[in-house]
């Protein structure tokens, strides 16, 4: 296979299994929590949202929608067949439900010297993150006198059901 051949292969397996993976644990969460509204709202929305983000890096950034951020990662001088390997692995990973960065899968195989920093930074977003979430969250444990406040059994009429009477029992009447 030509270099070429290979770099437009690596591209599509990168570019398809990196936007699936994305779009899985990005959109999905986004598409399932707006599910009540049409589906072109929630296109028209995403696709305003990339636009301005892609037309914003190319004006402020001269053509580069990338922000600057893959200047550190140099262009390989020879393509080689073991750069299609990690966006095949993510494909894979992803097609069975794997949680997994692509940062890591796609980028470390072509600058290995710019791992420790993304761990690092990538376990500071984690640490972030958690206190933030503890910060919000009471992890003390309820107090004693608010389980006995609690009602007992079913509720009133109209309560947990949405037809206002509880199913009917499934044991034997007596």
């Amino acid at each position: 296979m030509t270099q070429e051949t290979l770099m437009i292969i690596g591209f599509l397996l990168g570019a398809y299994s990196i936007v699936g993976n994305d779009a899985i644990q990005t959109l999905g969460t986004f598409l399932s929590s707006n599910a009540h509204r049409p589906w072109w709202v929630l296109w028209i929305f995403g696709g305003g949202i990339i636009t301005v983000v892609l037309v914003y890096g190319w004006v402020a950034h001269s053509g580069d929608v990338s922000y600057g951020r893959l200047q550190a990662i140099p262009v390989p001088e020879r393509f080689v067949w073991i750069y299609c390997v990690p966006p095949f692995v993510l494909l894979l990973l992803t097609r069975f439900g794997i949680p997994v960065s692509t940062t890591f899968l796609t980028l470390t195989i072509f600058a290995p010297k710019a791992l420790p920093a993304m761990l690092v930074k990538s376990l500071l977003g984690y640490a972030t993150a958690f206190i933030a979430a503890s910060s919000c969250t009471s992890w003390s444990p309820a107090p004693s006198s608010t389980a006995s406040t609690r009602p007992r059994g079913p509720p009133a009429a109209g309560g947990w059901w949405p037809s206002g009477a509880p199913p009917a029992s499934s044991g034997a009447s007596g």
